[in-house]
């Protein structure tokens, strides 16, 4: 059985034509064929059955199919980690963030410590959360950089929090807003509201391990809206919203962020997997450790602030 098998059985299984299969991997249809031929009879049994040149996979051949996606997967990971030490870059490191967060300042601090000791290929990949841990638990990510509920810590991962109780903030353009108060009152957000539309992630499309969200009774005037709309219309100036500092939109110099008192709190934090044997990622969260800014005790504001 050779590799070249492997990518023809599963070329055609994505296909299933022989003839397509053929064009995709630059070969004659005979050629495919006998290949097929040959890792069947290799086997002893047979893959795919041929009713009337339509083509379909037997039970055999759907789990031959399924072991070899996972073999040639295992095989273009190790290929791939071999290029890497051929080129002289030997450790790699894979972090995974939400897609609308940026960098902490702790964790690009230590990013830059461990990149003038170590000779790594750090690459950030930002997706949604439910993406983020399907990918650390299928080993694609090696640690997630969150925003979190502290309640939402998943036990089933290490994890590393390095920034704790957060407040969040009420973020709009500065030119819609007359003035700008150290903490949002009830009275100040509910007259901000008639004169703009203050809008809330849709608690339906948001997926566990986002923040506890406000609910819209939190906030005078706001109401809900797809996640994804939001950023942009307050960028652009058509709404407010609510959210944390690290947020792509609180970045914007353009906007301002007013603290909105009794904010359910969040902590920034790093999760990895328990079994991960990739030394960077220790050595990660050894640099982030010595970024950590000194624990301050936490501010605690009462709902009636608001009233």
């Amino acid at each position: 059985m050779t590799t070249s098998q492997m990518y023809t059985f599963l070329t055609v299984c994505r296909c299933m034509s022989f003839t397509e299969a053929a064009a995709s991997l630059n070969l004659t249809q005979s050629a495919v064929s006998r290949q097929i031929s040959g890792l069947e009879s290799e086997l002893g049994f047979s893959l795919l059955e041929r009713n009337n040149n339509i083509l379909a996979l037997t039970p055999a051949g759907e789990r031959i199919r399924d072991g070899f996606s996972l073999m040639t997967n295992s095989l273009e990971s190790v290929i791939s980690e071999a290029r890497r030490i051929a080129s002289g870059v030997q450790n790699v490191l894979r972090i995974g963030q939400l897609d609308d967060q940026v960098i902490s300042e702790e964790l690009g601090r230590a990013i830059r410590a461990l990149t003038n000791t170590e000779q790594v290929n750090i690459t950030v990949t930002r997706l949604e959360p439910h993406k983020l841990f399907q990918l650390l638990r299928e080993g694609e990510l090696d640690v997630i950089d969150m925003i979190v509920h502290p309640d939402n810590l998943n036990p089933n991962f290490n994890s590393l929090v390095y920034q704790q109780d957060r407040p969040q903030y009420l973020l709009a353009r500065s030119d819609l807003l007359d003035e700008v108060p150290p903490v949002a009152t009830r009275h100040w957000l509910a007259g901000l509201a008639r004169r703009i539309p203050i809008y809330l992630p849709d608690p339906g499309e948001v997926h566990w391990p986002n923040p506890k969200l406000f609910s819209a009774d939190d906030i005078p005037g706001a109401s809900y809206r797809d996640v994804d709309s939001i950023s942009l219309m307050t960028a652009v100036g058509l709404c407010a919203t609510v959210a944390n500092r690290d947020n792509l939109v609180a970045q914007n110099p353009n906007i301002t962020l007013v603290e909105i008192p009794s904010s359910p709190p969040v902590s920034r934090c790093l999760l990895w997997q328990r079994d991960n044997r990739n030394p960077m990622v220790s050595r990660l969260v050894t640099a982030v450790r010595a970024e950590m800014s000194p624990t301050e005790p936490p501010i605690r504001f009462d709902k009636e602030l608001l009233k």
